[in-house]
């Protein structure tokens, strides 16, 4: 009885890897378990296999019981998975069974690409000059940290990720400008099986504007899938790349319920960049009402580094009465007019009385036919069209309001709101005195756990509003005698907001609107 006790109190245990940090001349891993209670327990006796059969375990050592760690040094070699168990020794019961089984496996430059890919650091990008954030990716679901390191210093290891995943975003703070870093992932499965990238340098050195004439242009930031259906997206590039550039389409977080069907990779040459490439997501059929939401990231993953774009992917769900839009955005030239398509998700039991109204931001947006809808049993799956209309004002911004879908009689229905953006026609800007650098944001869409948002180049006096999709006033700043701000992610009650979209209104000293912006906010 005495080792089954025991046998249960070391079952679980974690495994680390270690190499010496620059040179990569040794490999050794680092086993841990739960320190022994029982005083009957003299050893904990380690074993070690090159295959999963119990029958291949070989003793490699034994350590008292004051401990509760091993470390492996025998002469272990890269890109070999070793398998490790553990036994104890009592004086009353003898030898246990074996524990449970963990494994490592630490990848080198020299590895096949089949065995590099199972964990590799993708590529690290710059968020500020002493922030880094480095994209890495596994074949498998799992779990991680990052280990990095400067030359000369003792590594570091970041907070473990325990969002579970194939492709993964670790945020790297407090780097010295101007110096050559390195940095390796280390990837866990569920049962604690762990493997370790190659080793990835990169490098600090303030970066020049990079080419910011290319950038992905996506047929729309935001699209509807209707349960056990499928909706495209389309992909191009806004300039000629001087070679092919590799993309990846791929889903990162959200409703593990929409997908990207197929390889969700593509490719643009010299000759087809600026056609469209599609890409299918599929929501599949669940026993829920919710209706999800999903990330879809669009990457290059070859030169030239193209900016990340984001899609908002929500599944309508077919199991309850919603409204669906022909698309999850309009947008209307200023001085004129467009159109977008309304209808329902199933079969309504009575007829359901409509309303499609402006609800906040830009009051130069305005519905002017299709105000009012009915939705019956026979033309519930026809779009019913509202017309839009984005009256000329004097600025030169691009106004982005809020049309919320409600439902005023017969059976009830969520409201459904989606984003109107007048596309201005002034090409003179009424504020020339704000200087020739634009006003950014940065990291968008924006991770409350990874820091705070950025806002930079504003004027030096003004003021910044932040709204939810209701017109409801999350957050705002006024200031005086500076040029960049900074938001944690909380309201104005002191507690973080809930993910989702969110609009800004920045002010200039005298009051003016002076730019609008649509931030994602996740969490």
């Amino acid at each position: 009885m005495r080792s089954l006790k025991l046998l249960s109190s070391i079952c679980l245990i974690l495994l680390f890897g270690t190499c010496l940090a620059f040179s990569q001349e040794s490999v050794s891993y680092k086993i841990s378990w739960y320190p022994v209670s029982d005083p009957s327990v003299d050893l904990v006796l380690i074993y070690r296999s090159l295959t999963v059969s119990i029958t291949d375990y070989v003793l490699i050592d034994s350590v008292s019981t004051s401990n509760n760690h091993y470390i492996d040094e025998g002469m272990l070699d890269y890109g070999v998975r070793y398998y490790y168990r553990l036994k104890s020794k009592s004086t009353a019961s003898g030898i246990s069974s074996y524990s449970a089984q963990v494994s490592g496996l630490t990848l080198h430059e020299s590895s096949p690409n089949e065995l590099k890919n199972l964990c590799k650091i993708d590529s690290v990008r710059s968020v500020d000059s002493n922030t880094f954030q480095v994209y890495w990716s596994t074949e498998w679901t799992s779990t991680g940290v990052v280990e990095y390191w400067r030359s000369d210093e003792q590594a570091q290891v970041t907070t473990r990720s325990l969002e579970s995943g194939t492709r993964h975003i670790t945020t790297l703070s407090g780097l010295e400008v101007d110096d050559i870093y390195f940095a390796r992932a280390k990837a866990y499965d569920s049962q604690m099986n762990m493997t370790i990238s190659c080793v990835f340098p990169f490098s600090t050195e303030p970066q020049g504007p990079g080419n910011e004439d290319i950038y992905f242009v996506v047929s729309t930031d935001s699209v509807y899938i209707l349960e056990n259906e499928t909706s495209d997206i389309g992909i191009k590039l806004s300039a000629q790349p001087d070679e092919n550039v590799e993309v990846s389409v791929f889903r990162t977080i959200g409703d593990q319920d929409i997908t990207v069907m197929g390889s969700g990779s593509l490719t643009f040459t010299t000759g087809n960049w600026d056609q469209y490439q599609f890409v299918t997501l599929s929501a599949a059929e669940d026993a829920d009402i919710e209706n999800g939401d999903a990330v879809i990231f669009i990457r290059a993953e070859s030169e030239p580094l193209i900016p990340d774009e984001i899609v908002i992917a929500t599944e309508v769900d077919n199991d309850a009465l919603n409204f669906l839009t022909s698309s999850a955005s309009v947008s209307i030239p200023e001085g004129g007019t467009a159109e977008i398509g309304v209808r329902l998700s199933k079969i309504p039991i009575e007829d359901i009385e409509v309303s499609v109204e402006y609800l906040s931001g830009d009051q130069d947006l305005s519905i002017i036919d299709g105000g009012s809808l009915t939705f019956t049993s026979t033309n519930w799956n026809v779009y019913h069209t509202v017309t839009i209309a984005a009256a000329e004002d004097p600025d030169n911004i691009d106004g982005e309001a809020v049309i919320r879908i409600h439902g005023v009689s017969g059976g009830i229905v969520p409201d459904r709101d989606f984003i109107a953006v007048e596309i201005d026609n002034d090409e003179d800007d009424p504020y020339p005195d704000l200087g020739s650098e634009p006003i950014t944001f940065y990291p968008n869409p924006y991770r409350i756990e990874y820091g705070v948002l950025k806002v930079k180049n504003l004027p030096s006096d003004g003021s910044l509003e932040i709204y939810d999709l209701r017109g409801r006033r999350a957050w705002d700043i006024s200031w005086s005698g500076q040029n960049n701000i900074e938001w944690d992610g909380s309201n104005k009650n002191a507690t973080y907001v809930s993910s989702g979209r969110y609009f800004v209104v920045i002010k200039d000293g005298s009051g003016n609107v002076i730019d609008k912006r649509a931030i994602l906010v996740l969490r």
